[in-house]
């Protein structure tokens, strides 16, 4: 019995070596992996509901959003109409739209959209203010940067100096390039020509915003080719300038009176913008967007911010 006891214990010695070096690599190994989760079953679920609803999502965005685009030009206090807001007014508007849920975005979202079907976050919408009055600095961001709002400021470039300067008569105060760039984390800079902001008898003997047609001068009309030139070289200046002191490509171009042709698409082209912005009343589809023929919605300053809504979604 001594004999047998003796080898039984032998063999549970051998049988412990040989198996405690897979025990203890076991552990070594558990330090560095931790062991796998249980998953419940109600996560799991969740998990392909999820999935599900991400596909079914992401199938819904893939149409093409209809983009209001709200066009400012002025604050000043006490005045609302279809050119000028009330700086009370205009934060109620921005306020209004901030709590129906619009994602403000930049020219560089939008034409990237309008190009290439780059997503946009939902509902979204582009607030652009015309000319580069003074009052987009003073009235209009303190409240764009309170809200964490986006938007465009579209300038006539020959009217936007260094510091302030002698004015024209009649003329509204302009942004000053250092004011331009204190913007920059919110509002961009696009175009509104170079100085191509004026009206003049063309050749049909209309009175248009001169980038629309050869002008007539009295009995003298202008050329073809002198008319584009012009145009052109306004075009080309405006984005030049504001390319450098801004130090970022402009992709977009706001006519002037919105008045426009195919002639100035073209130069507008050859210029080297991507799109270009009317003043028809409407919305900015994808799908059907002519690139540079894109609708705007005047913010007038009579409409509450209520109001204001109203108007977004009537033009949808």
């Amino acid at each position: 019995m001594r004999r047998i006891g003796f080898f039984g214990s032998l063999f549970l010695v051998l049988l412990i070596f040989v198996f405690l070096p897979i025990h203890t690599d076991s552990v070594r190994d558990t330090a560095h992996t931790a062991p796998p989760k249980q998953i419940p079953a109600a996560i799991t679920a969740n998990s392909v509901v999820a999935a599900a609803n991400t596909k079914e999502a992401a199938l819904e965005n893939s149409a093409t959003p209809d983009i209001p685009v709200l066009m400012y030009h002025i604050l000043l206090e006490g005045r609302n109409d279809s050119v000028s807001v009330d700086p009370e007014r205009f934060k109620e508007q921005m306020s209004a739209i901030q709590a129906a849920g619009f994602n403000t975005i930049t020219d560089y979202e939008l034409a990237d959209h309008l190009e290439n079907n780059s997503p946009l976050p939902d509902n979204p919408i582009l607030i652009t203010f015309d000319d580069g009055y003074k009052s987009t600095y003073t009235e209009a961001f303190p409240v764009l940067k309170e809200l964490g709002m986006k938007a465009t400021i579209n300038v006539i470039t020959s009217r936007i100096f260094e510091t302030p300067s002698e004015l024209y008569p009649d003329e509204y105060e302009k942004i000053t390039w250092p004011e331009a760039r204190l913007m920059q984390e919110l509002v961009t800079i696009q175009g509104h020509t170079w100085d191509a902001h004026h009206k003049q008898m063309n050749y049909r003997n209309e009175y248009e915003g001169v980038i629309a047609a050869r002008s007539a001068y009295g009995v003298e009309t202008e050329s073809q080719a002198d008319f584009e030139n012009r145009v052109l070289q306004d075009f080309i200046r405006s984005k030049k300038t504001i390319e450098e002191k801004m130090g970022y490509d402009v992709v977009s171009l706001a006519y002037p009176y919105g008045h426009y042709s195919d002639d100035t698409i073209h130069l507008a082209q050859q210029a080297g913008y991507k799109m270009a912005f009317t003043v028809n009343s409407g919305l900015v589809n994808g799908d059907t967007a002519s690139m540079f023929e894109l609708n705007r919605i005047t913010a007038n300053g009579a409409y509450s911010g209520e109001e204001l809504l109203a108007v977004i979604d009537a033009a949808s």
